[in-house]
């Protein structure tokens, strides 16, 4: 996410006004800590279940990632 929407996020974040939790990768997999991620694992949502075209969408632009994972 480019830095003036990060800046835009934290606005809101701080007047109450959204509920949305930037977190960069590598903070999100942390959420998984413990637990077996489910292949592809932690990706951006547009390629998690990718269609039989390419995605060709510019990764800063995709902000929301996911994962599925299960107890060991």
């Amino acid at each position: 996410m480019p830095p003036e929407e990060q800046a835009h996020y934290q606005q809101l974040l701080g007047a109450g006004i959204s509920d949305i939790w930037p977190r960069d990768r590598a903070a999100f997999a942390a959420l998984f800590d413990g637990l077996e991620l489910v292949e592809p694992g932690v990706e951006l949502i547009s390629r998690w279940r990718p269609g039989t075209q390419a995605d060709r969408t510019d990764p800063s632009r995709i902000s929301i990632w996911g994962a599925v994972a299960r107890k060991p």
